[in-house]
């Protein structure tokens, strides 16, 4: 069974931060717009497989893989199986540029997911949704935002497969800091050495993933821990505070704490239990 939408756009509805241009399931035929499409494309295999071609590259498409595209790019498409089905969605808004780069999906790219995701059957439950609506509107919308949420959580492009593997390659590093933050003695070489890795390299890569250096987010683990002791007991020295979370002296600890708090560790403390009680 075939089911594809086209619906009436109006001009308030392009206002919208996402708006569905169409949406549908089929028995895909081959497809060449050198002129590329007016809106973003979402193309996914249900059955069997097909061949996308766009900016360049070429894209095998088995079940469990979809291709996105920007709009007016052109492209060209065509069944390697003898049935090839697909759903599809095509879309825009006020926001849609800005919420795709927010997501990290890039486009043009083709992702892939593990069988059973959300990602299967999404588009066809969309389609069935507003199989009779003139116009999506805001369920629209909103419908669309969660598909880009399930498409960001469960495919992996290229780049994201990359990202995964050095994240995999991390992992221990982060999970040993949790362990050892205590230890005051800890260095760049004795982290490299968790992840047998240069301290050059491990500093870089650290950096691509999380944004800062291996020793500020040690660092911020660190005041992390120091917060919830503070939190948790009123009756902590916060000399002793710093001494559990591998700081060599309390006034280092202080300056760290004010400089990413904003407050002292004492005031931090009043917070959550108020003023210390009178003699």
């Amino acid at each position: 069974m075939d089911m594809l939408r086209y619906f009436i756009v109006l001009k308030h509805e392009k206002m919208l931060p996402l708006y569905i241009d169409s949406i549908g399931f089929h028995e895909q035929e081959n497809v060449n717009w050198p002129n590329g499409y007016p809106f973003y494309h979402w193309l996914q295999t249900t059955e069997g497989e097909g061949r996308f071609q766009a900016a360049g590259q070429s894209f095998r498409m088995p079940p469990h893989t979809g291709v996105l595209l920007p709009p007016n790019v052109p492209r060209q498409y065509e069944a390697v199986t003898p049935k090839w089905r697909t759903a599809w969605v095509t879309f825009g808004g006020s926001q849609a540029q800005a919420l795709l780069a927010s997501f990290g999906l890039a486009s043009p790219s083709a992702y892939t997911w593990q069988p059973g995701a959300p990602l299967d059957k999404w588009m066809i439950r969309m389609t069935r949704m507003f199989a009779n609506e003139t116009t999506p509107g805001l369920d629209g919308s909103t419908q669309l935002y969660r598909f880009l949420t399930y498409l960001k959580a469960f495919s992996q492009n290229e780049s994201k497969s990359s990202q995964f593997t050095h994240n995999t390659k991390m992992q221990p590093l982060l999970e040993w800091l949790n362990d050892h933050y205590q230890d005051s003695s800890i260095g760049l070489e004795q982290m490299a050495s968790r992840i047998a890795v240069s301290p050059q390299y491990m500093n870089t890569l650290f950096r691509t993933l999380h944004g800062t250096s291996p020793y500020a987010y040690l660092i911020q683990l660190r005041i992390s821990k120091a917060k919830n002791m503070l939190a948790s007991d009123p009756h902590i020295a916060v000399k002793q505070v710093a001494e559990n979370v591998g700081f060599y002296d309390a006034s280092h600890f202080v300056a760290t704490f004010r400089k990413l708090e904003g407050i002292t560790p004492e005031q931090f403390k009043l917070l959550h239990h108020g003023s210390p009680p009178l003699a």
